[in-house]
């Protein structure tokens, strides 16, 4: 019998907040990533200040919806977790569409708009 101390944790244990962390931190990444490069290229390539002002407020409003979501689901005891939790689904699934359409768009040099975005960071002067 092998002592408690050098039983080595099984992976699953620890799956659900590494995953929870990978994905806050891409989340940060992306947002940092997407301002600084709306600050630093400002006057250099309006093309990539617009779409890396359009990918900012895109992320920022996906922020958002997913706190309305968490207070609604609080709010309401848990009720809002039937719609929430399939809607949520589905919102992955079309972040991820969305983000490769934009990426395609950039690299053809066409601009994207991101549906159901609020345009929350304007044209910087």
């Amino acid at each position: 019998m092998e002592p408690a101390c050098d039983k080595k944790p099984h992976a699953a244990e620890f799956d659900a907040p590494r995953e929870a962390g990978r994905r806050y931190d891409s989340t940060a990444m992306t947002l940092k990533s997407a301002n600084d490069l709306r600050l630093r290229r400002d006057a250099d390539d309006p093309f990539a200040t617009g779409h890396a002002r359009e990918a900012l407020n895109f992320n920022l409003s996906v922020i958002i919806y997913a706190v309305a979501a968490g207070v609604l689901s609080v709010v309401t005891l848990g009720l809002a977790l039937l719609v929430v939790v399939p809607a949520a689904a589905i919102a992955f699934i079309a972040y991820l569409v969305v983000s490769v359409q934009a990426t395609l768009a950039a690299s053809r040099g066409a601009t994207y708009r991101y549906p159901l975005t609020m345009r929350l960071v304007g044209e910087s002067r």
